[in-house]
């Protein structure tokens, strides 16, 4: 169940983020904050895409 948490997770950034139309700087990536940030989005509900 994790892996799917996980891929759902990244799935989430990678589309709500817009990150595959953005040049990728493995300098200013942190996944960490970006689990995070999408975890908390999650828990906010959907109206945060409205």
């Amino acid at each position: 169940m994790a892996k799917e948490v996980v891929v759902g997770t990244l799935n989430t950034l990678y589309t709500a983020e817009n990150i595959q139309n953005e040049e990728f700087n493995p300098q200013e990536f942190h996944l960490g904050d970006e689990l995070l940030a999408a975890a908390d989005e999650t828990w906010q509900g959907p109206e945060r895409h409205l």
